[in-house]
């Protein structure tokens, strides 16, 4: 009976160190996806401000030359603006901190969102670069209206138009067009954002869309930009996907129409 005891007690101790090493293993793995997490979030927050802050330090430093040509009016509308811009940043703020859980995260209520207007802010944020690199960009002749959220929108166009900015370095033709379908017969709208680039390598197509992927120097690029653009499209109920030829590289996604223009969710501009 004693060694019966003794074997129980044997068993059930080794029972308890097991239990116990399991437990330090499920904390190390939590505090790992933890650290994980915390990179994933702070390289998003980079990437997401990144762009407005350039905006914003073009635009202070135009403001600055327009004050001593006395030219008011040119300063007021970079005010504006940079306005603009402070309150776009506050937003992206504000989802991230929802996102990681720091703010109760709520149903995100979509409202009716001119599709042109959220490209054109997209390409003031990056109008300096748009000079710098002499590319010229084509919108739409028709202003669109969809179901979303305006500022996410304008993360998707800023993305995309930044990529193909990178892509349009090293070659003569610098264009990048902005294409939208909008058959009646259909519920959504279809986005294609065309550049006249090198095109996709089969290799990139294969990782795309995965995280912290990207050909560009160490530096310039953390490879989240076509993450968060699927991502947010997907939020949309649609899809991000890429096409490549010897023309250039094409993304096309596709959104939901808003039905509050008499004809559709588009109208000649």
């Amino acid at each position: 009976m004693a060694s019966r005891t003794q074997e129980l007690r044997e068993a059930n101790a080794g029972l308890l160190h097991e239990m116990h090493e399991r437990q330090q293993a499920e904390e190390a793995l939590l505090q790992a996806n933890k650290l994980a997490m915390l990179g994933q979030m702070s390289a998003k927050i980079s990437h997401e401000i990144s762009q407005p802050l350039t905006a914003l330090r073009a635009l202070a430093t135009n403001s600055r030359a327009f004050l001593k040509q006395e030219k008011w009016h040119r300063v007021d509308e970079n005010l504006n603006t940079i306005a603009d811009i402070v309150v776009r940043m506050s937003n992206i703020t504000r989802q991230l901190k929802t996102f990681s859980g720091k703010t109760k995260k709520q149903s995100v209520q979509y409202r009716v969102v001119w599709l042109n207007q959220a490209m054109q802010n997209a390409k003031t944020l990056l109008q300096d670069r748009f000079d710098h690199d002499g590319v010229i960009l084509v919108l739409p002749d028709v202003a669109c209206q969809v179901q979303g959220d305006s500022t996410q929108l304008e993360q998707v166009f800023v993305n995309l138009f930044s990529n193909a900015l990178d892509a349009l370095r090293q070659v003569p033709q610098k264009n990048i067009t902005v294409v939208v379908e909008d058959s009646p017969q259909k519920p959504r709208i279809v986005v294609r954002v065309k550049d006249t680039g090198p095109g996709i390598s089969a290799e990139m197509q294969e990782h795309l869309f995965e995280p912290f992927y990207t050909n560009k120097p160490t530096g310039e690029g953390l490879g989240l930009g076509l993450v968060i653009c699927a991502s947010i499209v997907r939020e949309h109920g649609g899809q991000l996907r890429a096409e490549s030829n010897e023309a250039g590289a094409e993304f096309i996604f596709d959104l939901e129409r808003a039905n509050e223009l008499p004809s559709g969710g588009c109208v000649n501009v």
